[in-house]
């Protein structure tokens, strides 16, 4: 009896613990890096038949290129409505639309606006740390209440030792997925003012932003077995 409540414990700890995590994911995704990404529309509300629905409930969204969004209203009576929204949003983006289809253009980031996304991104990590600590304590002293009712101390042992293997774990996660992300903002605009600087001319974008997505795509990929230090050390090496 004392046993599976201990296993109850160590499960609902790995459940905070990975909450957290994608908690986090879910987080920076949102976070404007300088590269395209719909979800950062997600906090976009449109009025859609009477009720306020997610713009992907209304529109198809892609991203033609690394610095664009475009959004393929379905009805083109909603593309003054969701101009409005994007707009309301406070997204930081100003809409545009030939008749057809919204674009959205993100601009190349500045030194500054980086180091401020970095420290938010940060932020969001070290929250997520503090909630896998959480879960570590809340399991330990759980464990040690059923020490007083009658369960083994070496048990108890045993069973911290786990959840702080589970701990390190997930703290290893958070810190892979700060890395990332940390290196995506910084190094994404730092390739196509690299890339202009060395030919004097802004229409290397496209070429640019060709190759960021497609290192992008090998990261994601390679992110799922890896730790942060190679992620780091892959972007690096397509920097220099």
């Amino acid at each position: 009896m004392l046993n599976d409540e201990l296993e109850l414990y160590e499960t609902a700890a790995e459940e905070q613990m990975q909450n957290a995590v994608t908690h986090l994911d879910d987080a920076l995704q949102h976070i404007r890096a300088g590269k395209a990404n719909p979800r950062i529309l997600d906090p976009v509300k449109v009025e859609y038949y009477g009720m306020m629905s997610p713009l992907s409930s209304c529109a198809t969204i892609t991203t033609p290129d690394a610095r664009t969004i475009a959004i393929q209203p379905w009805e083109k009576k909603l593309i003054g409505e969701i101009e409005r929204a994007i707009i309301n949003s406070n997204i930081g983006l100003t809409p545009s639309n030939n008749g057809e289809v919204i674009r959205l253009i993100l601009p190349p980031l500045t030194e500054e606006r980086r180091r401020e996304l970095c420290k938010q991104c940060k932020a969001e990590a070290e929250n997520a740390k503090m909630s896998i600590r959480n879960a570590r304590r809340d399991a330990i002293e759980e464990f040690k209440k059923l020490v007083k009712n009658g369960l083994s101390e070496d048990i108890q042992k045993d069973a911290e030792e786990d959840v702080q293997k589970v701990h390190d774990k997930y703290i290893a996660k958070v810190e892979a997925l700060y890395a990332a992300n940390e290196k995506e903002i910084m190094d994404n605009n730092l390739v196509i003012e690299k890339m202009q600087a060395a030919s004097g001319d802004s229409s290397v974008n496209t070429e640019a932003e060709s190759l960021i997505e497609s290192i992008d795509k090998s990261i994601d990929n390679f992110y799922l077995n890896s730790s942060s230090n190679l992620i780091i050390k892959v972007r690096t090496t397509f920097i220099y």
